[in-house]
C-alpha cells in the first residue's frame, strides 16, 4: 500500500501510525527536538514510542516546531555532539527532506513520483514542502 492510498487519520492517530512505523521495537533512543514560539530551542530522548507520545500530549507541541530524528540513539544523553552518527543506533527508513522553494515544486514532486518506481510509504506536510519516507522492511 502507497501513501496515497491510505485515508487521512484524524491528527493524534496519524502521530501514533508514523512513530511506530519509524521506532516500534527498533532499540535505542528517540530523539526528539522542539522549538517553543519565543525560539527557545530543547532536545529531549525517550526510550519509546509511549514516552514521546506522552511528551507531545502535554501540551509541547503547542506552535512549537518539532524535530524527531529518523535513527534512535545509542544513549540518553543530551550533550553536544551526542545526535552526531557515532552515537545512532538503528533507523528503519530512508528519507528525503523536500522543500518547496519556487512556484510549481508540489507539481514538480507529484509528477517525479508518480513515475518513481519505488513509491513512498509515508507522505507527511513539513510546512514548507514535504518529507518522504520509505519504510524499511529488510535488507
Amino acid at each position: 500500500m502507497t501513501a496515497a492510498e491510505i485515508a487521512p487519520l484524524a491528527p493524534k492517530a496519524q502521530r501514533h501510525a508514523y512513530l511506530e512505523a519509524l521506532f516500534s521495537g527498533l532499540g535505542g533512543f528517540i530523539d526528539v527536538r522542539t522549538i517553543s514560539p519565543d525560539g527557545v530551542t530543547e532536545r529531549r530522548t525517550f526510550s519509546g514510542v509511549p514516552a514521546v507520545e506522552k511528551a507531545l500530549s502535554n501540551g509541547v507541541t503547542d506552535g512549537y516546531n518539532v524535530y524527531i530524528g529518523m535513527a534512535t540513539r545509542i544513549s540518553n544523553s543530551t550533550a553536544p555532539g551526542a545526535g552526531d552518527k557515532k552515537h545512532l543506533h538503528s533507523t528503519r527508513v530512508l528519507w528525503a527532506d523536500v522543500d518547496y522553494k519556487n512556484e510549481g515544486d508540489a507539481e514538480a514532486l507529484v509528477t517525479a513520483l508518480k513515475t518513481f518506481p519505488h513509491p513512498p510509504s509515508m507522505r507527511v506536510a513539513s510546512g514548507g514542502g514535504e518529507h518522504l519516507y520509505w519504510l524499511l522492511t529488510s535488507l
